[in-house]
């Protein structure tokens, strides 16, 4: 029986990319109706699901990713005692426990800001313009990607372990590299900001992706009303 779990890890660690691609994913599809200069009632009811909907879809999309990578590497607990040694010598398995609790705590950032983004395009009665949904809409889109780019740290830390641990050969050889790195490496080696709290950032959106989003946002309103400069 294999002791090395990381060798049945596949390549699931997400990167910038692969986050700022769920988010454009959104304004690639034609899923919206032209929107008319003035709208009414009916009009707003619209706008507001099509932008919840994005919002719900580029949530579960950047859920998905995280968890799978919380699916696919282990706790510190499940570990073969001379894996975990070695893990310790060579990473700091505190680290590496710390970045997966901050996996953890992204994923449950995202899906707590999708529900409750949702929520508010769906019923806030101040939500009563085109101008307003956009904003909340793209708010939200610019918020869970803020987040979900706040562990990208923890998830490059995470891929690094994968990548050795992997390449051990057997038990044999991961004895001997126990007994290559006699000395924990210092943690300012592997650096990574701490665990970011909700609570922590308030409504903290990063300037660049908020404007990244923003930008989307305009150029799928162009695509819509048949604009060709976009």
């Amino acid at each position: 029986m294999e002791k090395n779990i990381f060798k049945k890890i596949s390549a699931v660690v997400p990167t910038e990319l692969d986050f700022d691609r769920a988010i454009r994913f959104e304004y690639q599809i034609p899923n919206c109706t032209l929107i008319p200069d003035r709208v009414c009632h009916d009009d707003i009811s619209d706008i507001r699901q099509k932008y919840a909907v994005k919002v719900m879809s580029a949530g579960t999309t950047l859920s998905n990713k995280l968890n799978d990578v919380l699916h696919e590497f282990p706790c510190v607990r499940h570990l073969d005692p001379v894996y975990a040694s070695l893990l310790h010598q060579r990473y700091n398995m505190y680290h590496y426990d710390r970045a997966v609790r901050q996996v953890s705590v992204t994923q449950t950032l995202v899906n707590v800001m999708s529900f409750n983004y949702v929520d508010l395009l769906r019923k806030d009665d101040d939500c009563d313009s085109r101008d307003k949904c956009r904003s909340l809409g793209v708010t939200a889109l610019a918020r869970m990607l803020t987040f979900a780019k706040s562990c990208i740290p923890a998830l490059n830390l995470l891929d690094q372990v994968r990548e050795f641990m992997a390449s051990v050969e057997d038990d044999a050889a991961a004895t001997s590299l126990v007994n290559k790195y006699s000395d924990v490496l210092p943690p300012e080696k592997y650096p990574f900001p701490d665990i970011v709290w909700e609570d922590e950032t308030a409504d903290f959106v990063d300037p660049e992706t908020l404007l990244l989003v923003e930008e989307l946002d305009r150029r799928y309103e162009l695509w819509l009303k048949g604009g060709s400069h976009i």
